[in-house]
């Protein structure tokens, strides 16, 4: 059976490690599903670093290729991974189209002392300019990481994001 409707992923495929790791077996289990597309951005983060070998792996097992900055992404359901990759743009020059915009959390927004770890405002921000969504959540990878996101997002003014009732599993 395949998935009635589109989804892209969006991501910098360069994330060294776990994101990469998460996001290739991520696409390996849900490319059985349906139609999927797989956009890259090149963000500021990661400089001139190559796709990292997961994500080279994963898209070449399943004869997909990268979508490199598309000036438009549009599908049913968006899902952005790892909005860190955003932390040093102002601005995503991709515009998203979507029902449905989910943003993985691959990374704790609070420190266990209560501190921003990153400056996931500004990378929300960026994603809410770029985007026009029917619903838009955040999608914690774990009990603690949702801790942290329910935490965060409610000493942040961010109409109209939502936390997913159930984890987004890092690994599938």
């Amino acid at each position: 059976m395949s998935l009635p409707f589109r989804v892209a992923y969006v991501i910098d495929p360069r994330f060294p490690g776990g994101t990469s790791s998460a996001v290739a077996a991520e696409l390996r289990a849900i490319s059985r599903e349906g139609r999927i597309s797989v956009h890259a951005i090149r963000s500021a983060m990661f400089g001139t670093q190559p796709v990292s070998p997961q994500i080279e792996a994963a898209l070449a097992d399943l004869g997909l290729s990268l979508i490199w900055d598309a000036p438009e992404i549009s599908a049913d359901l968006v899902i952005l991974h790892n909005p860190l990759f955003l932390k040093r743009d102002r601005v995503l020059a991709t515009r998203i189209i979507a029902r449905h915009l989910v943003v993985v959390t691959h990374e704790n927004l609070l420190s266990p002392g209560g501190v921003e770890g990153f400056d996931a405002d500004h990378c929300l921000r960026v994603i809410d300019r770029a985007s026009v969504a029917l619903r838009k959540s955040l999608a914690p990878i774990s009990a603690h990481n949702r801790t942290t996101v329910t935490a965060w997002l409610g000493t942040q003014r961010r109409p109209g994001w939502s936390i997913l009732a159930q984890d987004w599993f890092n690994i599938c």
